[in-house]
């Protein structure tokens, strides 16, 4: 089973309901069987799409940074995992998710979009992040991109760890073509992914 975690916590921005845009991906997710990775507790969008996912009958992962328990055992009792610091619990996010999907966020959501377009990918091996620039929210940050990348403080071909779509309908076929194009599919392969 493949899991997209799902970034976000903006739920309107310019007349545009991103909590609406959040329910049609997860419709798209449940229709390919396409599970959710989420911290425990999470915003409304992302509670609006494990909604959805639980009741088509696919599965929900939920990460918590708030307990100290093993992550195994609490992973086998109730599709929750704990971990005991943030470190621990973004690099578990990682690992269980085969893909990112960036809604409209605030500070939070933007800490782990960085995490996931820097040193993650060279330790863990890259995975797909589309970054949802619904009426150009994410414009500004990604023109600092550019900026960065034209004076020289990002690598020219930064801007291949991520795609930018302008909504979310996108998402899911541009997945499962990249994964049918991969010529080496373990690359997506996260290993702790496979939990059922």
């Amino acid at each position: 089973m493949r899991y997209f975690c799902v970034l976000g916590d903006v739920e309107e921005y310019t007349g545009i309901d991103f909590v609406e845009m959040a329910g049609r991906l997860a419709f798209a997710m449940a229709r390919e069987g396409i599970g959710l990775v989420c911290e425990d507790g999470s915003s409304e969008l992302t509670r609006r799409i494990s909604g959805i996912i639980t009741e088509n009958g696919v599965r929900v992962i939920r990460v918590s940074s708030r307990s100290p328990l093993s992550s195994e055992g609490a992973e086998k009792s109730d599709g929750r995992v704990a971990v005991s610091e943030l470190h621990e619990y973004k690099t578990m996010i990682f690992t269980l998710s085969d893909s990112f999907v960036v809604l409209p966020g605030g500070v939070s959501t933007l800490d782990l979009l960085m995490e996931y377009l820097t040193w993650m990918p060279r330790v863990l091996g890259r995975k797909p992040v589309y970054i949802v620039n619904a009426a150009g929210y994410w414009s500004p940050l990604l023109q600092m991109f550019e900026k960065m990348r034209l004076e020289s403080f990002l690598p020219d071909d930064f801007h291949a760890r991520y795609t930018e779509f302008a909504d979310v309908e996108c998402i899911v076929p541009n997945f499962l073509a990249t994964l049918l194009s991969r010529t080496s599919p373990a690359r997506f392969d996260s290993g702790s992914s496979e939990l059922s």
